[in-house]
């Protein structure tokens, strides 16, 4: 049986959403409660701006965030 998706409905700033893995325990930090957040929260497009760049002629990839994770005690 497949798990029921809701279409996200409130669009948050990327920064927030951010904001919400970080504070993310280790043992809380999954794909699935990542993909759960983007799901029910979209992303508000102009917060993502100072991230789209492209080069031409050259592959990029834009880094928006990097877990650090918080070890449970």
């Amino acid at each position: 049986m497949h798990k029921q998706v809701k279409i996200a409905t409130q669009q948050l700033p990327i920064s927030e959403l951010g904001g919400w893995i970080a504070a993310m325990r280790e043992r809380e930090f999954t794909l699935e409660a990542v993909q759960d957040i983007f799901c029910q929260h979209a992303v508000r497009p102009e917060t993502l701006e100072k991230y789209l760049f492209y080069s031409k002629g050259n592959y990029t990839r834009n880094l928006i965030f990097k877990k650090r994770c918080i070890r449970s005690a």
